[in-house]
């Protein structure tokens, strides 16, 4: 069956309402970093299931999905197999992505049949301004003092994150807003602007960067002045005013480079590497080795401990070796590949507009992610999975237009 057809003359039943509970559940939890994103991936995990062997099968795997699940498999498979499968449920993210790229393209058009997706984008919104709006009040009262903070502000890099992912659509939401909805918009993108100075994170603004500047070959030429006007004007004024220590965390970069931790890691990594057999340097040492060696080393040394290089290159090539880093990063480049095609066959404006934020999104994410968090993690794949299924889709829907409208 078709892409099309498995979306159009269908009634949902029990298990795509399970898989829409799932789904939005999962979104929810992410709002906030962490969440309940394990009872929600149950939940989805569940609808698949039941939609795969009940009444309402088959499961719409159109071929982008069956290709990202190939990818997964393989990865998974080889680095398991390469330990012996010691640390297998390291590998339990991927598992997750998988499911959420399946369960993505199981939903309807329409949430619980009565409302369009795109309807929900404003109140769910202005529900999380309010919750983040309170949120952040805990954050900075004395409430948690000693505690540690929840959730978003648990972490910087969770912080900075969320801003980097959010904002791209925000831009869009401001600009094709109407009335009340865009200074609501509005408010959440300058919130993510406050986040992102609170978090002090340089992967963050450096993310936010790419993330602008990667679409100034894309766009037209006035629109390429406006980008690199405004990202200039915007870096300029935080760093000449020094707004929220900006321009101190840039020098202080830049001077204490060599003792910066991410330097003290990647040395510590490299000494690592350069130890390795020919069957290493192929195939690496498999997923969740890299935590157990360094551990040890960190121990018998006496240096910090990481749970990750800090660096998505070193972390592929020491569990997956160099053949595992050409199949994960030609995957990814594929990915951005295929994104840009579908951009540039399309002719609806508004369509475009959404490839120019996935793009940005997509960007952002690896900017980020490649020095902060660990490739194989939660954290980074759970958004990347919600991320890649609407590039998916985005690339489906150029292919089919008549599954336009979901």
């Amino acid at each position: 069956m078709n892409y099309t057809a498995s979306h159009v003359g269908r009634v949902p039943g029990p298990s795509t309402r399970i898989i829409e509970v799932g789904f939005l559940s999962l979104l929810l939890s992410l709002l906030f970093a962490r969440g309940t994103f394990h009872q929600a991936l149950d939940i989805l995990a569940v609808g698949v299931l039941l939609k795969a062997i009940g009444g309402e099968r088959p499961l719409t795997l159109p071929p982008t999905v069956r290709r990202l699940l190939g990818v997964i498999a393989v990865i998974w498979l080889w680095g398991v197999a390469v330990n012996q499968g010691q640390f297998w449920q390291t590998g339990n993210s991927l598992i997750w992505l998988g499911l959420i790229g399946v369960g993505f393209f199981q939903m309807p058009p329409r949430l619980f049949s009565r409302v369009a997706w795109c309807d929900l984008r404003g109140p769910l919104l202005g529900a999380f301004v309010v919750l983040n709006g309170v949120a952040d009040f805990f954050y900075q009262g004395a409430l948690f003092e000693g505690r540690g903070y929840p959730g978003l502000f648990s972490n910087i890099h969770y912080l900075s994150e969320y801003v980097v992912l959010t904002a791209p659509a925000l831009v869009l939401a401001t600009l094709r807003g109407r009335g009340l909805l865009r200074y609501l918009y509005l408010a959440a993108l300058m919130g993510d602007l406050v986040l992102l100075l609170a978090s002090k994170s340089r992967p963050g603004f450096l993310a936010a960067v790419a993330s602008a500047l990667v679409l100034i070959p894309l766009v037209a030429p006035a629109a390429r002045l406006w980008i690199a006007g405004g990202t200039s004007l915007i870096l300029g004024t935080l760093y000449l005013g020094n707004i929220g220590h900006f321009s101190d965390r840039i020098d202080d970069l830049f001077i204490n480079l060599r003792w910066d931790e991410r330097a003290e890691i990647w040395l510590q990594v490299f000494d690592m590497l350069i130890s390795n057999t020919q069957a290493q340097w192929l195939f690496g040492h498999g997923l969740g080795q890299f935590l157990m060696d360094f551990h040890s080393r960190g121990v018998e040394q006496q240096f910090r401990v990481f749970l990750s290089p800090h660096n998505f290159f070193f972390e592929i090539l020491y569990s997956h070796g160099l053949l595992g880093l050409v199949v994960i990063f030609g995957a990814v480049l594929t990915l951005f590949g295929a994104l840009v095609q579908a951009l540039g066959r399309c002719t609806d404006p508004i369509h475009r507009l959404e490839g120019y934020v996935l793009v940005s999104t997509l960007t952002a994410s690896l900017v980020h992610g490649v020095f902060t968090i660990p490739f194989f993690s939660r954290d980074f794949l759970l958004p990347f999975g919600i991320l890649v299924s609407l590039i998916l889709f985005y690339i489906e829907r150029g292919q089919r237009p008549s599954v336009i409208g979901r």
